[in-house]
């Protein structure tokens, strides 16, 4: 992402399920998270829930100054998650497989993150991307790399705006390695879309409500709890 001086900050965080003790994760959610867990019949989704949400709680709280069960989080009414405080700190969350990915902003976002695996794209980029992407895959001869990008960026833009898959996902177009701007002129918005780089066995985007923005990886591990 080439970087402009009205660049907006994204804080972004990647972790692993295991970076943090099964016992400890769930003492740091709510007691409503905390039933949302015990519900998840499968062991493996449950402990990726735990995680990746104490996690986040432990995010938000340094960037709130604020203990982590004290953190308010709220969703909106097609279900986007925001955080009630006085400081504007908008996020996201993504998990996939053991990863974990969060971004953090002054202003709207969405993340994406995708491991890569294996599986039948075609069939999916014919039933559900726009025919400009299709036809750019076919053209490029692309693969399953591609694929994911192309379905990170707009996943993460659909995490960002807030309607989820509410919208049909071949009612706009958005191709990996371009400028992708978006402009919402029914809010007079306009969101900024890019792949970034994480490791080489998984795929990532983020949205921003922006004209463009800028990356500060940050260290998960300093916000682990001492002891």
């Amino acid at each position: 992402m080439d970087l402009e001086t009205n660049a907006v900050r994204v804080d972004l965080w990647m972790f692993s399920v295991t970076d943090i003790a099964p016992d400890v994760a769930f003492d740091l959610l709510t007691s409503n998270e905390q039933s949302r867990a015990l519900r998840i019949l499968s062991a493996t989704r449950q402990t990726r829930f735990i995680a990746a949400h104490s996690g986040l709680r432990l995010i938000l709280a340094d960037s709130l100054n604020l203990p982590p069960v004290d953190v308010v989080v709220a969703e909106q009414p097609l279900g986007k998650p925001i955080v009630l405080a006085d400081k504007a700190v908008h996020f996201s969350l993504s998990y996939s497989g053991d990863r974990v990915l969060v971004g953090c902003s002054a202003v709207e976002i969405g993340v994406d993150l995708e491991l890569l695996q294996d599986f039948d794209w075609q069939e999916v980029a014919d039933q559900m991307l726009h025919p400009k992407e299709r036809a750019w895959l076919q053209e490029n001869a692309a693969g399953l790399d591609a694929f994911y990008k192309i379905w990170t960026l707009k996943e993460a833009y659909l995490k960002g705006v807030g309607t989820g898959f509410a919208k049909d996902l071949d009612s706009f177009v958005l191709l990996p390695g371009q400028a992708c701007r978006i402009n919402q002129t029914n809010k007079r918005t306009s969101w900024c879309v890019a792949n970034i780089a994480i490791d080489d066995d998984c795929v990532a985007a983020i949205a921003v409500a922006a004209e463009a923005f800028e990356v500060r990886h940050r260290c998960f591990e300093e916000l682990l709890p001492k002891g």
